[in-house]
């Protein structure tokens, strides 16, 4: 009783803002559902971002306000919403979902009873989906959140997510280079920078379809794949050397492939635990080798290596290699389609197959969509890479008269990297390098720094900068080329050429990866000593 007074007391206060683009066939029962809220009739906002459809004709015919502005993006029309919006709490939500009745009321709740500034709710697929989305519901990379604890979250999804007015406006609002995706996460961590807390509310629940074909599927794929590239240039300190996001909390959605093991529930001598915890098999390096570049470039050399043996019979002991690498990549799929919800249902033994065997290939070809998408960012990207110098190391020398710790050195270095969007990472104690800079999916830069004193606040400063490329990335191209050799030696001639072409062009891609590191460091380390050490002589480079 006390949850439904707070919630109804507040309800008049919410604002709930539909950004919609193309999915007109959606947005009656989104903006019906929003608008019969249990709590109260809260003021509906929809924004049209230039949909070429019959959306705006749609919305006009309901109790809402409709705001008709050019393509802009996602995030720049949640910003209008929120410019129109007048309560205290505004409410998000996709124009392709729709909301439980009790929704409003139970964000609400939480956010008050918890002091939180934003909250949000599970978003589960409609039971009333087709079979494709059915499958799509249970493929990776839908959007999930992520929780620290049983009550807040480190991410809540655009489709259900709440925050409070003034706590948006006071970090800016949404930022208007996420134009597909990737504005939920932004928004998220910059609250949480702001020392603010997200809580998550499992009965505020959202009804959200899921991608009705395969085709939309993987573009969908591909646009997250985009924004990753862009939350990593603006958070490189919430991403890893190895392009993976660091969450602090766990992720909680269908799609997520767990390791090969069985998982147990520890409660206790006689159940004397107050709370049964879960402990699942870890995430294994087999359930992570699509999110691998390194592994694809593997699957490459080895397709290649096995349709050359149409021309060079030794080739053909890569077969079954490629053949292993391939149920490799499917298993962890596989395992995960076998425990979909619509295994467990009555339908026919030929549509749960069916449905198994297009869950298993898209998770087999979801991390090659967004690998592309990584590979290829939009074209609004803010970030302007240098053009890529020859990857060779290169060492600086110079003296300078103003003294300064390696540490702030290599600081100045960070930050102007950071603020010219390059994804540099600083390195831990155990390693021998200071920087590491990455220069696409695969290659980068290190840079290392040292100090020789010479009294009198005079000092020498070293900076090394050398391309890095994986151990198995430099291995795959290595056996290409040794391939195409020893094809040369046989006269092998067309198997020589097509082993040729796939190691150059994967060398190709490492070298031109190094080589943009290579220059994005040596452009982030002249400018610190022109402005750290204005009296000094500027960086020379030379390269070994």
């Amino acid at each position: 009783m006390q949850l439904a007074s707070a919630a109804v007391a507040t309800a008049a206060d919410v604002a709930v803002v539909i950004p919609c683009f193309n999915h007109g066939r959606f947005l009656a029962e989104a903006v019906e559902s929003a608008l019969g809220q249990t709590a109260g009739e809260p003021k509906v906002i929809v924004v049209d971002d230039g949909s070429t459809d019959e959306s705006a004709e749609i919305a006009a015919r309901h109790r809402c306000l409709l705001i008709s502005t050019e393509n802009r993006g996602l995030a720049s029309a949640r910003n209008t919403g929120l410019r129109e919006a007048r309560g205290e709490i505004v409410a998000y939500m996709d124009d392709d979902a729709h909301p439980d009745a009790h929704w409003l009321r139970y964000l609400v709740a939480t956010m008050e009873d918890g002091g939180f500034a934003g909250a949000g709710g599970p978003n589960l697929p409609p039971h009333d989906d087709g079979p494709v989305a059915r499958c799509v519901a249970e493929a990776p990379g839908g959007p999930v959140h992520v929780l620290t604890s049983d009550r807040e979250a480190e991410h809540l999804p655009g489709c259900n997510m709440a925050f409070r007015r003034s706590a948006l406006e006071r970090v800016g609002g949404f930022d208007p280079q996420f134009r597909v995706a990737g504005d939920d996460v932004d928004i998220c961590w910059r609250l949480l920078d702001a020392g603010r807390r997200l809580g998550f509310s499992p009965a505020a629940v959202v009804w959200h379809s899921r991608r009705p074909s395969v085709r939309a599927y993987l573009r969908q794929q591909r646009g997250y794949g985009a924004a990753e590239a862009l939350l990593e240039r603006k958070w490189p300190d919430r991403y890893g050397p190895a392009g993976q996001a660091r969450w602090r909390g766990r992720l909680y959605g269908p799609g997520l492939v767990s390791g090969i093991g069985r998982s147990r529930v520890y409660y206790g001598t006689w159940g004397s635990e107050p709370f049964q915890a879960l402990y699942g098999a870890p995430r294994g390096r087999l359930a992570a080798l699509g999110s691998l570049p390194e592994w694809h470039f593997l699957m490459a050399a080895l397709a290649a290596a096995s349709l050359a043996a149409l021309w060079w019979t030794p080739l053909v002991a890569a077969v079954p290699f490629l053949c292993a690498a391939l149920l490799a990549a499917a298993a962890p799929g596989a395992r995960a389609a076998a425990r979909a919800g619509f295994m467990r249902e009555r339908l026919g033994r030929r549509r749960r197959l069916q449905m198994w065997v297009l869950t298993t290939v898209l998770h087999l070809v979801q991390p090659f969509a967004r690998l592309r998408g990584r590979m290829h960012p939009p074209p609004w990207r803010p970030c302007r890479p240098p053009r890529p110098a020859v990857p060779r190391p290169r060492t600086a020398l110079r003296w300078s008269d103003d003294w300064q710790s390696a540490e702030d050195r290599i600081a100045a270095i960070y930050r102007r990297a950071s603020a010219d969007r390059a994804p540099v990472f600083c390195g831990s104690i155990w390693d021998r390098w200071d920087l590491h800079l990455r220069g696409g999916l695969l290659a980068g830069a290190r840079l290392r720094l040292g100090l020789e004193e010479h009294g009198g606040g005079r000092q020498l400063v070293r900076i090394r900068i050398a391309p890095h490329v994986p151990a198995a990335a430099a291995a795959v191209v290595a056996a290409l080329a040794v391939l195409a050799g020893l094809a040369v030696a046989a006269h092998a001639w067309p198997a020589a050429a097509l082993l040729g072409v796939a190691g150059g062009a994967l060398g190709a891609r490492l070298g031109w990866e190094g080589g943009i590191a290579v220059a994005w460091l040596e452009r982030s380390a002249t400018p610190e000593a022109e402005i750290a050490q204005p009296a000094s002589k500027p960086l020379v480079l030379e390269t070994e």
